[in-house]
């Protein structure tokens, strides 16, 4: 990851792993009120961005920027140029939410909440999900009163 920082700054920020497992992995990158998720793909010995976009993810709620609940309902929507999807997740600063979710194999969301209240002030959520040949992560950050 930090290879992909130095060739994309807008990547800079705080760096956390919030999923590995097997050749796949999701990355976040949080700097102020800028956040970026970045799905890798371990090709060989070294992990590569994976920039085939062949998952597209579409953020439904709370939208970045936006001011939510305490305990606000995350989701993303995301669908797939054919191969049916092999996983999904959702974090919110860095804790996985326990999802619910429906579609089809190649089109559906999930959604989530916090356990427990969120703190007053700014707070990053991220959506992945990825077939056994794609995936795409998004990050965006969102604000509780």
């Amino acid at each position: 990851m930090r290879a992909l920082v130095a060739s994309q700054p807008a990547l800079a920020g705080k760096l956390t792993k919030l999923y590995e497992g097997g050749p796949w992995a999701v990355m976040e990158s949080v700097a102020g009120a800028k956040a970026h998720a970045v799905v890798l793909r371990l090709v060989g010995n070294k992990w590569h961005e994976d920039r085939s976009r062949g998952v597209t993810i579409t953020i439904l709620g709370p939208q970045p920027g936006a001011t939510a609940r305490r305990i606000p309902q995350i989701a993303i929507g995301f669908k797939s140029t054919g191969a049916p999807f092999i996983e999904s997740a959702l974090w919110v600063d860095g804790n996985e939410l326990v999802e619910k979710g429906g579609g089809t194999p190649t089109d559906g969301d999930i959604f989530g909440a916090p356990a427990a209240a969120l703190k007053p002030g700014p707070h990053v959520a991220v959506g992945y999900a990825r077939s056994d040949k794609s995936g795409a992560a998004v990050a965006w950050v969102f604000t509780v009163k």
